[in-house]
């Protein structure tokens, strides 16, 4: 939080972005309906 907060008081990019995120969701997902499953789950984009 605090890195974000430095970003917008100098106007600078954050060093993870959005996709990287989204990116962790999906590979959190996965991994839930993987153990759910009992087998291995592809992630798509």
């Amino acid at each position: 939080m605090k890195e974000f907060i430095k970003c917008i008081q100098e106007d600078t990019e954050p060093p993870v972005g959005g996709l990287d995120g989204k990116i962790s969701v999906q590979m959190g997902y996965a991994a839930k309906e993987s153990l759910t499953k009992g087998s291995f789950v592809k992630i798509t984009k």
